[in-house]
């Protein structure tokens, strides 16, 4: 067995309800909480009620910012700045994972002298010592698994000198992560299907970086196959808002109105978890790469960018492991999951290689994420999108015209 390492987790709390332990949890850092949401969801379905109202009867005072969208360097800046350490004694991020995101971002800013961005991987000069005020992740998407990583994605985004760049260190870690299915059940199929492409992305990527071990293997192949049983179902549908609340304090009664599309939310909302653990300490690979440069330079969700790139990119890899004197522990494994996930043993490498790829593109189908196209994107863009995305921990270092050719292929 190889030597390896594996970063620290949060605390975690699983499950249907869980949202309604946050106060008690809360309370242990202190009496002034800074609470990050989205600006629609929480406040729609009357969870921000909810949840503030809970605070307060605890003695919490809350104190409430907003974002929209994808967090911006300037948006961290401004939030943190309006704080301290005694005036938030911890960040609480209910959200997707651009709420997380900001939420740990903000925490890791408050009481420092600097800007985010001076911090920010290919951007900033300087390195953050991972001191922050407590943050507590609750995640309303299945998608990023930013409740268990270590860094913060923030973008700048302009169809010239955009970014998205992460704020990273170990201390940046959530104290807690409370993962409650009840809070996804409302998530739109678009949105539910872009999120657990995301997931999957994150999960493969990881279990065919060279930094994968057997333990970030066995976390994602748990999570891949989970996946695979139900990313569909739980894309299939939503409940309305206004029955949230209603079953995050019952949580009994969504089990029984809604039993088949809860059990694949909460199978989706593992399998999110465990991706951010897998990312955080095997890397990613070339999908993610090309979603970091296309995310800065145009509007598109990130989901939706790995659920349109995850294919083409994955037959890509493969028929580069094919041609490649390595490539054949990436082609063993690739066998391994699709013997996996179509419930048989493939006789032969590319059997099993072609056998995935057909699971994919089948997924690409159903839960049309689109094609790049549809965003914006044209051929004039693909050199510069091609020459600018890196992947460290993709199992090999593509040619610039094969990059380009994976674009082509999702156009």
């Amino acid at each position: 067995m190889s030597d390896f390492s594996f970063s620290r987790i949060p605390a975690i709390i699983f499950g249907r309800g869980k949202t309604m332990h946050l106060p008690a949890k809360a309370l242990t850092y202190g009496k002034r909480i800074l609470l990050i949401t989205g600006t629609s969801y929480l406040q729609n379905s009357g969870i921000l009620n909810l949840v503030l109202s809970s605070l307060n009867q605890h003695g919490i005072e809350t104190s409430h910012r907003a974002i929209n969208g994808e967090p911006s360097p300037e948006t961290i800046d401004q939030i943190a700045g309006e704080f301290s350490p005694e005036s938030a004694k911890a960040v609480i991020a209910i959200g997707g994972g651009s709420v997380i995101d900001a939420g740990k971002a903000i925490s890791a800013m408050i009481g420092k002298k600097h800007r985010v961005k001076d911090y920010l991987e290919g951007v900033g000069h300087l390195q953050h010592d991972g001191t922050r005020v407590p943050f507590i992740a609750l995640p309303t998407t299945a998608g990023t698994g930013s409740e268990a990583t270590k860094n913060a994605v923030l973008s700048s985004c302009n169809s010239e000198t955009g970014f998205k760049k992460s704020l990273r260190h170990e201390g940046l870690v959530p104290d807690l992560a409370i993962i409650d299915p009840v809070l996804n059940l409302a998530c739109p199929p678009r949105v539910a299907s872009a999120c657990g492409l995301d997931a999957f992305t994150q999960l493969f990527e990881g279990y065919l970086s060279p930094l994968a071990s057997p333990l970030s293997d066995s976390l994602a192949v748990d999570g891949m196959l989970r996946s695979a049983e139900n990313i569909i179902a739980a894309c299939s549908a939503a409940v309305s808002e206004s029955r949230i609340c209603e079953f995050l304090l019952q949580p009994e009664l969504a089990e029984q109105e809604f039993a088949s599309l809860l059990k694949a939310k909460e199978a989706m909302c593992y399998a999110s978890l465990l991706s951010g653990m897998v990312l955080a300490n095997a890397g990613l690979g070339i999908v993610h790469g090309f979603a970091s440069v296309i995310g800065g330079l145009f509007r598109i969700p990130h989901g939706v960018i790995c659920g349109i790139l995850l294919a083409p990119a994955t037959r890509k890899n493969i028929a580069t492991a094919l041609q490649s004197q390595q490539g054949r522990g990436t082609l063993e494994k690739v066998n391994r999951l699709a013997g996996l996930m179509n419930g048989e043993e493939c006789s032969h490498a590319t059997t099993g290689a072609e056998k995935l790829c057909e699971i994919l593109e089948n997924w690409t189908r159903q839960l049309k994420p689109g094609r790049l196209g549809d965003y914006g994107i044209s051929a004039t863009h693909l050199e510069l999108i091609a020459s600018k995305s890196n992947a460290k921990t993709n199992p090999f270092q593509l040619r610039l015209e094969d990059k380009i050719d994976v674009l082509q292929n999702a156009l």
